[in-house]
């Protein structure tokens, strides 16, 4: 089971993920839309009953992933500043540092530790008294 507090702080990083994903799915509905031809025969009769438009289809889904993105970017923008309070509780600046390289960067640990002047195991010692010194309650309160 994962810690609570690293399971908390690991929210802001997976919904940039989920950004991410949902540009990458922008594109290729675009390109893919941008792609659409319509075949229109002369010689039949359009009828208003259950007309297949698939650029108005791309258009709708376009749409709906766009707004997906949107709500996604305003969730995440949220809890960046929720764990940058929860981060603050943490009353030591260097693992302040690590904390916010880790979870708001989304840096790996040995990158974290050359910028820390520390060995990977230090790192992650240290991760680990960061994390017990979280203020548990402004993490549950959320």
């Amino acid at each position: 089971m994962q810690n609570p507090v690293k399971a908390y702080l690991s929210r802001y990083r997976n919904l940039q993920l989920k950004c991410r994903t949902l540009e990458d799915t922008i594109i290729d509905l675009r390109e893919r839309a941008e792609s659409i031809t319509i075949n229109l025969d002369p010689n039949k009769v359009q009828s208003s009953s259950k007309i297949h438009d698939p650029i108005a289809e791309a258009a709708a889904s376009i749409a709906d992933t766009e707004r997906l993105l949107a709500e996604a970017r305003a969730e995440s923008e949220v809890m960046m500043n929720r764990i940058t309070q929860a981060i603050l509780t943490v009353s030591n600046d260097q693992l302040q540092t690590l904390l916010v390289l880790r979870y708001i960067k989304g840096l790996s640990w040995e990158t974290i530790a050359e910028q820390m002047s520390y060995s990977v195991r230090q790192i992650y010692n240290l991760h680990g008294v960061a994390l017990n010194m979280v203020d548990k309650h402004c993490i549950e309160l959320q």
